[in-house]
């Protein structure tokens, strides 16, 4: 969105990235709150702006990135699936149980300690959430110019 030339160096997976940020092998790290958090909160590392569309209440004195860059959000999300054919009562069943597990003060505050906030929905609300993402991040591959080998 601002055209600015970065090199991307893969990891295989978030605890070498932040080791490689940590020893200074890399100057900036895209990565999860969970993954950096004690690192900001000792201040080893430091926040220069959140991704997601407001800031972290973690965090408020970081701004979000959309504040500087409007229409800027890029949001960690997790869900759970099934695979295709799965019965509709036990879909059902399960959406139901994730949905009142969500729901417990005990895990919210869980997830709240580790920069998450709880979003139980319906499977159709879900299943157009991934569409839009889908839809979102084909965008951005395009506007990128990534190719794959």
């Amino acid at each position: 969105m601002i055209n600015v030339e970065m090199e991307h160096v893969p990891y295989k997976g978030g605890a070498p990235a932040v080791a490689a940020i940590l020893g200074g092998q890399v100057q900036v790290l895209f990565a999860p709150l969970v993954e950096v958090l004690a690192f900001v909160e000792s201040g080893k590392l430091k926040g220069l702006g959140v991704t997601t569309k407001q800031r972290s209440s973690l965090f408020p004195d970081i701004p979000a990135i959309g504040e500087v860059l409007p229409g800027y959000e890029v949001a960690l999300w997790n869900g759970i699936v099934a695979p295709a054919g799965t019965p509709a009562d036990i879909v059902n069943r399960l959406n139901s149980a994730i949905v009142k597990a969500l729901a417990q003060t005990d895990i919210k505050q869980r997830l709240a300690e580790q920069g998450s906030e709880p979003a139980g929905t319906s499977q159709a609300e879900f299943k157009q959430f991934i569409a839009t993402e889908v839809d979102k991040w084909a965008t951005i591959v395009k506007i990128s110019g990534a190719k794959v080998d």
